[in-house]
């Protein structure tokens, strides 16, 4: 009997698994990150924003380890800028209807705490329609809201995309390019140049981190 049990049970788990996957649903696979990127220090000025929560929380879901110290990080995520804009795209009929666009951008970079580049500044956005009249503000609102959200997950799941085409090339080019723009320096100062992973006893990482948020 118990036997028969087992047997309908994974009977009907793959019938399950069947019809989700005849339905279009298909079970997400993990992404692939370098290594720098697997515990992330997320560096902004409004760490309670909704996108930025919501951005944590992406980032979690893929296996990504969200630090509260920069410190503790492999990779800082820099949140320079973080924009949101809603109004009337266009006027239909009797003029008391009209399109509404209700569009984000977000600004951000990507750096080793020694500095050493990983992602420039990349401007990802999302925009999102909706009908509206004079006789639907309420409902207008609630609409609105929920493309908001909207917007926010976009961007989110657009990071995580970026994040994924890293490739480990990038940081050992980007290193060497530092490397080499230090040595220049030093020699047009007239004095040696000392690569500190080379010399002497190890040195402590020198955690170099700057909210990239422009001045209002």
């Amino acid at each position: 009997m118990r036997l028969l049990w087992k047997q309908l049970t994974f009977v009907l788990i793959m019938s399950s698994m069947i019809l989700l996957s005849a339905c279009g649903f298909h079970l997400k696979p993990p992404i692939q990150l370098i290594t720098p990127l697997k515990v992330i220090y997320i560096n902004t000025k409004t760490p309670y924003d909704p996108f930025v929560i919501t951005l944590k929380r992406e980032l979690e879901a893929n296996g990504v380890d969200v630090v509260d110290k920069p410190t503790e990080a492999t990779a800082i995520l820099n949140v320079q800028s973080i924009d949101r804009n809603s109004g009337l795209a266009s006027v239909m009929g009797s003029a008391q209807a009209g399109t509404y666009n209700v569009s984000m951008s977000v600004t951000f970079n990507i750096i080793t705490p020694a500095n050493v580049q990983l992602l420039p500044a990349t401007t990802l956005s999302a925009t999102q329609s909706y009908v509206s009249n004079a006789t639907q503000i309420v409902s207008s609102g609630n609409t609105e809201f929920g493309l908001r959200e909207q917007n926010q997950e976009n961007i989110a799941s657009q990071i995580i995309n970026t994040l994924s085409s890293i490739q480990p090339q990038v940081l050992q080019n980007n290193t060497s390019n530092d490397v080499l723009t230090a040595a220049q320096q030093s020699s047009a100062e007239g004095r040696p140049y000392e690569n500190s992973s080379t010399s002497g006893a190890p040195q402590a990482p020198q955690w170099r981190i700057q909210n990239m948020l422009p001045s209002k």
